[in-house]
């Protein structure tokens, strides 16, 4: 199917739009930045400026598709609720679905399927009242948000099959929730919020991407499924079993007083209780890979919680012996390096890398002269290598590359696990710096590699 996805650069989004890509399907992305989409995700798509949603869309992104993922909307958390963002929360999703749909009728684009996103704040403040697909809204204004944003898309006309994705609080390692129970957890503060008695509904990442791609090519279903786990958790449960996977203690509880002054009308969104249940999910045979929160804390934390984790991907158009034989010869990492580095390899422990060899090297970053050892773990041509530091300014820094067949191509994966030494201090005092860094290397190798791809 042709699928044109927005907010595809979010957690969530490019999630979906891999699995999407890795099942066969064609995916168009809709963005304000189709620069920065590009490099964020680096996956074989056709990409469309969208820059203001209280404008119309490009009307080639919808030519020809079959459904339309509508992920996009402003951020609820990330800002004081001022009467200006909430309007930017409410315009975000209800304006810009009006537009699409605008759009395509206007242009009588045979569409199969619309896919909204929604989310469990659509129920409001229920306290403990266990909440099915069946149950009324609420009447708060994150509420009225959901209740709006799925009205519009019910403007469609019925042949068109329409999906309403009421998600829960998604869990994956430093992103969304945890990455803002991450770094107080890390100093043994995190608490409660208030008495921690309101209802957390919850799911992992995983299980969310492959709920939602259920949606969108089973088209059997319609209507509105709660993307949550079958057993949500009060707020200290989820705390204390948190803490309890990652080895820490719990701090003091933040009183909801202070959670108002603090966050003035958002902490209602803060302290709700929504105890949702995904009864249509699982009437539908939907098995969670994580349906209870120790496996799902158990899966994300199964690396220490000092540990980061940096993920870059790229696509080239080439087979994947090639692009595999490109990366597994150490003296192309000079050629992909910033020269700002003055990255110079010292010695190859073999004539060619392979499954334990060594690899000593010598660079600069920020003037200083730094020597790097590393050895190459789980040698897998065309596969999978990892270089795996030995010595050098890391605690860890372990690089795991990946390659995999892709849409007529290769998609490589970096993925790097690193720490930094005298964590979690140390990362509390150079992790964002460090972080920069990395983005800044690895962007000049994306660049690089668009200019100069392996063949």
């Amino acid at each position: 199917m042709k699928i044109v996805v927005t907010g595809a650069t979010g957690f969530l989004g490019e999630s979906l739009s891999l699995m999407l890509l890795q099942a066969g399907h064609e995916v168009r992305i809709l963005s304000r930045n189709t620069a920065k989409a590009r490099t964020t995700l680096g996956l074989p798509v056709r990409y469309f400026a969208w820059k203001n949603f209280y404008e119309f869309p490009p009307v080639e992104a919808f030519e020809g598709a079959d459904v339309i993922v509508h992920l996009m909307g402003e951020s609820v958390a990330d800002k004081r609720w001022t009467p200006e963002v909430k309007e930017e929360i409410y315009n975000s999703r209800i304006v810009s679905t009006a537009n699409i749909i605008k759009l395509i009728t206007k242009h009588n684009i045979s569409l199969r399927a619309f896919i909204g996103g929604s989310a469990v704040g659509y129920y409001g403040n229920r306290n403990d009242e266990k909440l099915t697909e069946s149950s009324k809204s609420g009447e708060d204004f994150l509420a009225k948000v959901c209740v709006d944003w799925e009205n519009e898309v019910n403007k469609l006309p019925p042949a068109v099959r329409k999906v309403a994705l009421r998600t829960g609080l998604v869990l994956g390692r430093g992103q969304g929730l945890m990455e803002k129970l991450e770094f107080p957890a890390s100093f043994n503060l995190l608490g409660t919020i208030g008495n921690g008695q309101h209802y957390m509904s919850w799911i992992h990442v995983d299980d969310w991407v492959r709920a939602a791609f259920e949606t969108i090519t089973n088209e059997k279903l319609s209507g509105a499924f709660n993307l949550c786990a079958p057993e949500p958790k009060t707020n200290s449960e989820l705390t204390n079993e948190f803490l309890s996977t990652i080895n820490k203690w719990q701090g003091p509880p933040l009183p909801e007083f202070v959670v108002k002054i603090r966050f003035g009308e958002m902490s209602k969104a803060l302290v709700a209780s929504q105890r949702a249940y995904p009864q249509r999910l699982l009437e539908e045979g939907f098995k969670f890979l994580y349906p209870n929160l120790k496996m799902a804390f158990n899966n994300i934390y199964s690396l220490p919680i000092n540990e980061k984790v940096f993920i870059q991907r790229q696509w080239f158009k080439s087979d994947k012996e090639n692009v595999f034989r490109f990366f597994s010869d150490a003296h192309n990492l000079e050629k992909i390096t910033p020269p700002f580095l003055n990255f110079k390899i010292k010695n190859l422990s073999n004539s060619k890398i392979q499954e334990g060899a060594l690899i000593d090297y010598e660079l600069k970053l920020h003037g200083l002269p730094i020597k790097w050892q590393t050895k190459i773990l789980n040698w897998n041509p065309p596969h999978q290598f990892i270089d795996d530091q030995l010595k050098g300014p890391y605690a860890r820094w372990y690089h795991q590359h990946s390659f995999e067949e892709l849409c007529g191509g290769t998609l490589m994966e970096d993925k790097i696990y690193y720490k930094l030494p005298m964590a979690p201090l140390g990362q509390l005092i150079a992790g964002s710096f460090v972080l920069k860094d990395i983005k800044k290397i690895f962007s000049y190798r994306k660049k690089y590699l668009e200019e100069n791809p392996p063949c």
